[in-house]
């Protein structure tokens, strides 16, 4: 199979109709590489069928490219190229090769990068496979044409003179640098200023030293791991602020914090921030002064280094000393052209490393303005115009952001021309699935975050969801395991169960709750009054009538993703007019210091027997099985025994839960997530909720198909989808006295929710 011995039917243009090259296999002569580096390949053009891999692997003594192939696998997968690996067969199936070709830079379009693609795939661990990448080797690291290729790198020491390049022309080449990736708005509005008793590491005098706001320093990202660390406390401050301070304790000191503090010096810095040195452990005070500006000390830091290859801290920083790090480049000589693997990049290299696994970790990443990750096989620098690669060329070029990037990285917090909430769903979805060594440190970590985000909801953050849109907030759904974060020591509850915080477990807002296009249905109550009660629109407007909220316009023309704008700024999006916190009324959510969230609501009652409704699972969630669920879509049953709706339960609440009726709290309506009639800038009035209910027992609609083929989460045959705002999304909760607490979060047809015969009720819910 994939014989070129004989000319396709129709043959591409990267085919050598007599090749010469009999350093090469049958295969692989007829193919031109020069053609495929240099030229962008028609979709009908872009693979060349190389064959079974376990034929490359037999040909790779003969065949310098099959061999190169072999090696680059090798890399890719980090495994040993002692021909212990790959394997050729995948579960039965022999695995074949395809090449085809990727585009590196926009602007270039006649530079490109070969790629092996190998089906199936050879691992299946859980996480994305890695890219098995080939380029053209450049001749010398000159300007010019060598641009995009590659480049040999010290196989045991990065070069130090690179990253003092890469830095030194961003800060003077590149645009204008921000304060940090989300904006120069947080800065100028006073959301990123250094903490009182700000600390740094005097790289040159080895000592612990304060410092202003405007000082020029570096900070340092990297993983504790499980064993002790050396910190700063009050009883050895003194002594570390001296000269040579931490120098004295220098053998103490983890190996990471080491080198670090000598590659600052070694680029020609001063000062470098490291939270277990330049926080003071034990002063509560400090502490919790350094923990809350996380989004101004790794926002304004001029450049942060990320350990990126350590599991603890004694790692040190991979390639700093001589023989720390292994890097393998294999190179081949193939139709006159220097062909070499491309080394990890930031998806294999830091995506799937420890230390991005970590909770403390994603906040250091998003708001950091540039970062260095040195990684187990090269050093990659990412600032907001794009990465510079170590293997790679391109240190001269003024814009990055449109370089080739298979990575998709979460290093952005982009705000202009997104919507609000949408911004931080994404945040909550790529944080909530890292973990923490202690139960309470799940929101601190997330504060940086958070500040961050304030000022594109105009409002506060209450356990992790903006109050000015708290409806649309406490619709989080698992995408994996979740269970209670619980205090290890008293197994009782660190965080409300109507947070996602309180929660661990990777969670999101699931495709099925079309957020932008909600109906909120809950009066919330004045925590400080207890008895005044208002709607999330009443919470969001001037206290004064027409104040300002006139500058508000509307995207008239989106229909699924309608938005607000203020005409001042265009680019930043609402979901809903927002008031500024000065302009609106006095009202509380939650008092200080406690859990609890009040509101009036209608509550009915359906019963969950346990059957799943597997049609209508959360997108991207596994099938529940015998063998395993995660969040289980449960059929929601009427009074009369249709499926009225579906709620996604946790698996780890699934074990424990009685059969029978359930209380479900109306918190919105909304629309089918296929429906493309309704305006949703003018949902329906609470009013006309009950507006054209029909009596129980009418309207069948007999044609449609049966409830478990319908991924609608409810009987079509009874209840009409194409009703406008069809859908009621609820919480199923559970009762502890006067209290609630959060089950899960289901959707149920309007006028199933009516038949139930709900009743309305206060809800404390904590």
């Amino acid at each position: 199979m994939g014989d070129y011995a004989t000319p396709p039917p129709k043959p591409k243009p990267w085919w050598i109709e007599h090749p010469q090259d009999e350093s090469l296999c049958e295969v692989c002569r007829h193919i031109d590489f020069r053609y495929m580096l240099q030229n962008r390949l028609r979709f009908t053009d872009k693979s060349a069928n190389l064959g079974n891999l376990e034929d490359i692997v037999r040909k790779a003594e003969q065949c310098s490219f099959c061999r190169l192939i072999v090696q680059s696998i090798c890399i890719a997968y980090d495994e040993p190229t002692d021909g212990s690996f790959p394997p050729t067969t995948i579960n039965d199936v022999k695995a074949l090769c395809y090449l085809n070709n990727i585009l590196v830079y926009p602007q270039q379009p006649w530079i490109y990068r070969l790629r092996v693609k190998i089906i199936p795939v050879l691992k299946n661990r859980g996480r994305q496979e890695p890219k098995v990448m080939i380029q053209d080797l450049a001749d010398s690291v000159e300007y010019g044409a060598e641009i995009w290729k590659g480049r040999l790198v010290g196989s045991d020491q990065f070069d130090l003179e690179l990253l003092k390049k890469w830095l030194h022309y961003c800060e003077t080449q590149h645009d204008t640098p921000q304060t940090s990736r989300m904006t120069t708005r947080s800065a100028l509005n006073g959301y990123q200023r250094l903490p009182p008793s700000f600390r740094c590491i005097d790289v040159q005098r080895w000592c612990l030293t304060k410092q202003s706001s405007g000082c020029r320093y570096l900070a340092l990202s990297y993983v504790w791991g499980p064993k002790k660390v050396f910190q700063s406390v009050k009883s050895n401050l003194s002594a570390l602020e001296q000269g040579g301070g931490l120098a004295t304790v220098r053998d103490q000191l983890p190996q990471t914090i080491v080198d670090s503090i000598e590659l600052v010096a070694a680029l020609g810095e001063k000062f470098l921030w490291v939270d277990s040195l330049c926080i003071v452990q034990d002063d509560e005070g400090n502490k919790n002064q350094q923990v809350s500006a996380m989004d101004a000390i790794y926002g304004l830091a001029v450049l942060t280094i990320v350990a990126a290859s350590g599991a603890e801290a004694n790692a040190g920083l991979s390639g700093y000393s001589p023989g720390s790090r292994t890097t393998i480049q294999h190179v081949e000589i193939v139709q006159g052209l220097k062909l070499v693997n491309v080394l990890p990049t930031i998806q294999a290299g830091v995506n799937q490393t420890v230390w991005d696994s970590r909770g403390w970790t994603y906040q250091e990443r998003v708001l950091s303005q540039r970062l260095l990750f040195v990684t187990s096989k090269q050093t990659i620098f990412k600032c907001r115009h794009g990465t510079n690669f170590e293997d790679v060329v391109s240190e001269t070029v003024r814009r990055l952001a449109d370089t080739w990037d298979e990575d998709h990285d979460p290093e952005h917090i982009e705000h202009n021309m997104q919507i609000n909430f949408f911004i931080y769903a994404k945040q909550v979805e790529k944080y909530t699935p890292r973990k923490h060594s202690f139960v309470t440190d799940a929101l601190d970590a997330f504060g940086g975050v958070v500040k961050e985000l304030e000022p594109l909801f105009r409002g506060e953050f209450l356990f992790g969801l903006p109050d000015t849109e708290l409806d649309a907030a406490l619709l989080w759904q698992p995408r994996g395991l979740i269970d209670r974060r619980l205090d290890p020591e008293t197994k009782t509850p660190v965080f409300p169960s109507w947070s996602w915080v309180g929660w661990d477990g990777p969670v999101r807002h699931a495709y099925n709750v079309r957020i932008g296009q909600t109906a909120p249905r809950v009066k919330w109550i004045d925590a400080v009054s207890e008895s005044r009660s208002f709607t999330s629109a009443e919470y969001r407007l001037p206290a004064a009538e027409g104040s300002n909220i006139g500058k508000w316009e509307t995207s008239a023309n989106s229909r699924i993703r309608a938005y607000y704008f203020r005409r001042d700024e265009p680019d930043l999006w609402f979901l809903h007019p927002v008031a500024s916190h000065e302009e609106r009324r006095p009202l509380s959510l939650i008092k200080p210091r406690s859990i609890q969230l009040r509101f009036c609501s209608l509550v009915a009652s359906f019963s969950v027997t346990g059957q799943h409704n597997l049609a209508s699972g959360l997108r991207g969630m596994p099938v529940c099985d015998n063998a395993k669920h995660i969040a289980c879509p449960l059929s929601m049953f009427s009074r009369e025994g249709y499926v009225a709706g579906t709620v996604h339960v946790p698996a780890s609440l699934v074990k424990n839960l009685a059969w029978g009726d359930h209380d479900f709290v109306l918190l919105s309506r909304t629309s089918m997530v296929d429906a493309v009639y309704t305006d949703p800038l003018h949902p329906p009035p609470e009013d006309e909720d009950p507006v054209g209910i029909p009596p129980a027992g009418t309207s069948y609609f007999p044609k449609q198909v049966p409830v478990d083929r319908s991924p609608y989460g409810f009987d079509l045959r009874r209840y009409d989808r194409h009703k406008p705002w069809c859908l009621y999304n609820v919480m199923m909760v559970e009762w502890k006295g006067e209290t609630a607490t959060r089950v899960a979060i289901g959707q149920v047809h309007i006028d199933a929710f009516y038949h139930a015969c709900p009743r309305e009720k206060m809800i404390i819910l904590e």
